[in-house]
């Protein structure tokens, strides 16, 4: 009933109290992005730690947000959850979206956009260069799909701060502006 009401922590709350993890990893998978999108990073991981680690090593997408919100206090640990995301990839016997048979392409697009994306985010924490960030946030671009725009405009955001970094004040508006473009097409203007 909490989840169709839009009240997600709430149906996490009843989830994790039943131990109904695989319902909660499920919610998590579901509902993640609208949590850290509104800054809600601390609670994300409040849930993720709340199940047990073998619920989240089966998921990939669970592996790499564990990953993405472990950068700041481990770059070891974050770097371990992004092995066991590619490990849970190769072991997925079905796609994502829970439909039988291998993981579709457009998933896979998906994976391993985000995997690029921590990555390159997780060298740019480790003190990469700006050009090497800048050269891994192409590459990571190249992979991934039009049809996520709000991580494209990460992306690109990321591109303008190298770009300022090294002073191309031209390149950086020119990559901040597609940001915002991307932001907005991907429903998070401004």
């Amino acid at each position: 009933w909490h989840e169709g009401e839009g009240l997600i922590a709430e149906a996490m709350e009843h989830a994790l109290a039943a131990a109904d993890y695989v319902r909660a990893a499920d919610l998590i998978q579901r509902h993640y992005k609208e949590t850290i999108w509104f800054g809600e990073l601390a609670l994300a991981r409040r849930w993720l730690e709340a199940l047990p680690e073998a619920v989240i090593r089966s998921r990939p997408f669970l592996c790499l947000l564990y990953g993405g919100l472990s950068m700041l206090d481990s770059p070891e640990r974050a770097e371990e959850w992004l092995q066991a995301a590619e490990e849970a990839w190769q072991d997925q016997p079905h796609p994502v979206d829970g439909s039988v048979g291998p993981p579709s392409v457009p998933d896979h697009q998906v994976f391993v956009a985000n995997l690029l994306d921590i990555r390159t985010s997780l060298a740019d924490l480790q003190g990469a260069s700006s050009e090497e960030v800048i050269t891994l946030t192409r590459q990571a671009l190249e992979r991934t799909p039009e049809s996520i725009p709000s991580l494209r405009a990460a992306m690109f955001q990321r591109l303008g701060w190298c770009h300022l970094n090294l002073g191309d004040e031209t390149s950086a508006e020119r990559s901040f502006r597609q940001a915002a473009e991307l932001a907005e097409i991907g429903g998070h203007p401004g």
